[in-house]
């Protein structure tokens, strides 16, 4: 599609997408001036003037257009949602005219400057990873904001963060952050990512006790004792760490899912009393259980209950079984006995002698 023609009757729309369509020719999108959402993403020949005529335009998706000027968007006032993922180099000048903004997107636009969006107060969430960004320090003044992801940037000074007191979810994945301690002033914060950052101290987390979601993959971390009062947390990840102790999180109640692969973990043995256990969704792939086996261990509640396993070995051999209408089942972790467990079922479909499969156990 490469032209919008006879759309003289469709002036009453109110909502239309036309992502990835090839289209260059826009021109009569002017006439439909009830458009309150607009979705042009993926279109990368187009001129975005006719849309400045679409004063009633609420949302707008402009992704991956290869848009470097985007004055005519000046005009769009009445904008809450917008949406400018993947256009390197655009210049974002004009948006600090768009007061009105809740959610604004822009991953991946080759950002080195934010200053035009210290004007716009009014946003709750805002998108700014895989940037170049330096500076955030204008950040201070975004009040409202509850969402922010900053991942995959080149500043080191997060400071400026400690005035988003609103913060509820935290993005700060791969940045090479020299001081952490600001973070214990967001006492809203519910969900944090800061994976990839070596220099984290882990202890500054017991103050943030609000929160439901932990992710600090691959941050070289080996001591997880400072976890214990987060009484919230509900979802933890720890991927690529040192980690070998996991008792730590025996009282942390409300916990239903852990991941742990690739760490120094030899027992899991310490929190099968968690009250979630039987619930658990767990992924222990990749670490150093007796005689150099790796257990994964997924469990979730399926009318009465479902266990999911997968025993592994470090060459990546793996024996799977299948066992179908298994109400109770007796595992105890690590033992050479594990197969006869499983020749107790009367459901045993199949044996696999294959790498990087995984089964699921009903």
């Amino acid at each position: 599609m490469e032209q919008l023609n006879d759309q003289k009757y469709m002036v009453n729309l109110v909502k239309l997408k036309l992502l990835g369509n090839d289209i260059s020719d826009i021109n009569i999108l002017s006439t439909f001036i009830n458009l309150e959402e607009l979705d042009l993403s993926g279109n990368n020949k187009i001129h975005i003037g006719p849309i400045k005529y679409l004063t009633k335009l609420t949302k707008l998706s402009l992704d991956c257009c290869e848009l470097t000027d985007i004055q005519d968007l000046s005009h769009l006032t009445n904008l809450n949602y917008l949406s400018l993922c993947g256009n390197q180099d655009v210049d974002i000048v004009p948006l600090n005219n768009l007061t009105q903004l809740v959610s604004l997107q822009l991953h991946g636009c080759g950002l080195t400057d934010i200053f035009p969006l210290q004007y716009l107060t009014q946003l709750n969430y805002l998108q700014l990873s895989v940037n170049s960004i330096k500076d955030v320090s204008l950040l201070r003044s975004l009040r409202n904001l509850k969402e922010l992801s900053l991942a995959f940037n080149d500043f080191v000074d997060i400071v400026p963060l400690q005035h988003l007191e609103n913060l509820s979810i935290l993005d700060l994945s791969y940045i090479k952050i020299k001081n952490f301690q600001v973070l214990r002033k967001l006492k809203n914060l519910e969900e944090l990512c800061i994976s990839g950052n070596i220099n984290l101290e882990i202890s500054l987390f017991q103050y943030l006790v609000k929160l439901r979601t932990l992710n600090l993959s691959r941050c070289k971390i080996y001591d997880i004792s400072s976890l214990r009062p987060l009484v919230n947390l509900q979802k933890l990840i720890l991927d690529d760490n040192l980690i070998y102790d996991i008792s730590p999180l025996a009282l942390l109640k409300n916990l239903t899912e852990l991941s742990f692969k690739e760490n120094k973990i030899t027992s899991i043995l310490k929190i099968q009393q968690h009250p979630n256990f039987h619930n658990f969704k767990m992924d222990f792939q990749e670490n150093p259980t007796q005689k150099e086996k790796n257990i994964y261990i997924k469990m979730q509640k399926i009318d009465e209950s479902t266990i999911i396993l997968q025993n592994m070995s470090q060459k990546r051999k793996q024996i799977y079984s299948i066992i179908n209408s298994m109400k109770e089942c007796v595992f105890q972790c690590l033992q050479n006995q594990l197969l006869n467990h499983f020749q107790l079922s009367q459901n045993i479909v199949s044996l696999f002698n294959t790498l990087n499969i995984t089964e699921r156990y009903q």
